[in-house]
């Protein structure tokens, strides 16, 4: 997982954003972490896959 820092964005000055490559069972579990320890923050994930990861 790669995670960047963009201080004085606008609207969000003060918040992370994470980049997330691939939205396999990784990436799924990588994003649900995040959003658990991070409400505000906005996460990117970029895959090839035409469709997301779905467990069923």
């Amino acid at each position: 997982m790669y995670m960047v820092e963009l201080a004085g964005r606008e609207g969000k000055p003060d918040t992370m954003h994470y980049i997330i490559i691939g939205n396999g069972v990784a990436g799924t579990t990588a994003a649900l972490n995040i959003r658990k320890t991070d409400a505000a923050g906005d996460i990117t994930v970029l895959t090839d896959e035409s469709h997301p990861f779905s467990a069923g």
